[in-house]
């Protein structure tokens, strides 16, 4: 049976979200980790507390590009709408990586 107690270790919470073979995962600043396709769309999330998103941005591998302070009192776990959930405006989708950096195709 399918449990909503989410792991604690943040590497079995991203292993045990789904994933697209084009896609990627996200931690955006409204504390949400969410896995997209390759449109963008959303396919999985998991609404993080400080804790479990203090250890997802200890995964990143250049430490110095994170602004520390603009996470300060986030909490995923206090975005419960649907829309807020699934439907990111462009503001917090990830960039689009399907298209060349210099033609934009």
């Amino acid at each position: 049976a399918a449990s909503n107690v989410l792991p604690l270790d943040i590497g079995d919470m991203v292993r045990s979200m789904t994933a697209h073979p084009d896609g990627l995962f996200q931690l955006a600043t409204d504390g949400v980790l969410r896995s997209f396709d390759g449109d963008r769309k959303v396919v999985d999330f998991r609404q993080l507390n400080p804790e479990q998103i203090a250890s997802y941005l200890k995964t990143t591998p250049d430490q110095s590009a994170i602004n520390w302070s603009e996470w300060k009192g986030v909490d995923g776990r206090t975005v419960t709408g649907e829309r807020e959930l699934w439907d990111l405006p462009e503001s917090l989708k990830p960039p689009r990586f399907d298209s060349s950096p210099i033609t934009g195709k």
